[in-house]
């Protein structure tokens, strides 16, 4: 069995006796390190893990609280690596987080795939990653660049396949407990402007990698700021596309709204038909002020293109219903043929296969063949009578 060694930051006593003996739960566990004083945000920290590790898998701890591993969860994560050749892997969890008296409420924490190509920063990988150390020690000693925050960001987009474990393997400590719409303009917050600038270069050196990069290439354009010229009647326009974010969109439009420029531009939010209350908020802040335009989402171009589909889609629905209602008379047509004394030969069976329009042939052939038993048909709503006197019902398409 593989083995693998765990690194975790530093912890009160007690905190780590819990992480390690959870750790101790699996075969494949070998050891832990301790990373006092360091972090594991920066690059620095990756090199030194690299060169302490021994074992063909590490685990990465990322939250100074301690950590509940599954029984066998470690044995697991490894399993799926050797089946999957992953390079790096993460797994749903639970969290504990506060509940209404205080007492923390265990909750589960799915995730979600990460595609390959998907550049987000703060993409979701829970708190616990794994690696196989080959490729970590790869990815570490292809750093050139000595980053204070942006290290495991940098580690991530080197690793060339990332494993999701869709399993609850571990339960960690949740101490952010915003709703996900009030953490996402994080990235906006001036307290944050260091830390998102080394990420961009971290994104930016990646894609150079990749060969994906694309220069900036400015080319100056007339916006009929000078007399004479046909222009715009502002200079920029904010766009905001917005659904069902009521709680975070007015702190997105006054952001803009209060930017102090030297030329004229307007915010534009295009709303995709929000139901929380978004539409109305939206509405009322635009009345209080000239610079806000308020569009309603169409995914297509015109009315009635819009009008078009939504008939369309109506009919499709009555299409749906009838499709159901007709696989319910058959149904019921299929048990009443079972439920006769007859023994019904492959004939029948290769025949209903074969049947074009409801069960008109089936009704056809069992009439003829096993008069003059009666035999509900339950297709029609009637009951069939023996071949000499029966009028084949038709309906209505030829057949």
């Amino acid at each position: 069995m593989s083995s693998i060694e765990c690194f975790v930051p530093s912890m009160s006593g007690e905190d780590i006796s819990v992480t390690v003996e959870s750790f101790s739960r699996s075969d494949s566990f070998s050891g832990v390190t301790i990373l006092s004083g360091v972090s594991l945000k920066s690059t620095e920290t990756l090199r030194s893990i690299a060169e302490a590790v021994s074992q063909k898998f590490l685990l990465i701890y990322t939250k100074e609280h301690p950590l509940e591993m599954g029984m066998f969860a470690l044995d697991r994560i490894l399993s799926i690596a050797e089946d999957t050749k992953a390079d790096m892997l993460y797994a749903d969890h639970y969290q504990l987080v506060a509940g209404s008296d205080v007492t923390p409420v265990r909750k589960k924490h799915p995730l979600i795939e990460c595609q390959p190509g998907a550049l987000r920063d703060d993409f979701d990988f829970g708190s616990v990653l794994v690696f196989r150390t080959s490729s970590f020690k790869r990815a570490v000693r292809s750093m050139t660049e000595d980053y204070r925050w942006g290290a495991l960001y940098d580690l991530r987009l080197r690793m060339k396949k990332i494993v999701h474990v869709n399993e609850y393997l571990y339960t960690e400590i949740e101490t952010d407990n915003r709703k996900s719409g009030e953490k996402q303009f994080d990235y906006v917050d001036p307290k944050n402007r260091e830390v998102q600038i080394e990420m961009e270069q971290v994104c930016t050196e990646h894609l150079k990698r990749i060969g994906a990069w694309l220069p900036p290439v400015f080319k100056e354009i007339s916006i009929g700021r000078n007399e004479g010229e046909a222009g715009f009647p502002v200079v920029a326009s904010v766009v905001i596309p917005v659904f069902n974010r009521v709680r975070t969109v007015k702190d997105a439009v006054e952001s803009a709204l209060a930017q102090d420029c030297d030329f004229p531009f307007n915010i534009i939010v295009v709303d995709n038909h929000s139901t929380d209350g978004t539409t109305e908020l939206l509405a009322e802040i635009a009345a209080k002020d000239s610079k806000i335009s308020l569009l309603e989402a169409n995914t297509y171009n015109d009315q009635k293109t819009l009008e078009l589909y939504r008939y369309i889609d109506g009919k499709l629905n009555d299409i749906n219903a009838n499709l159901a209602a007709q696989a319910v008379r058959n149904q019921a047509f299929n048990d009443a043929l079972a439920s006769t004394d007859y023994k019904f030969t492959q004939a029948i069976a290769l025949e209903a296969e074969r049947r074009e329009c409801a069960d008109c042939k089936i009704v056809n052939y069992v009439n003829s063949t096993f008069a003059p038993k009666l035999i509900t048909d339950y297709t029609a709503g009637t009951t069939s009578a023996p071949a000499e006197v029966y009028n084949p019902l038709r309906c209505g398409c030829g057949c």
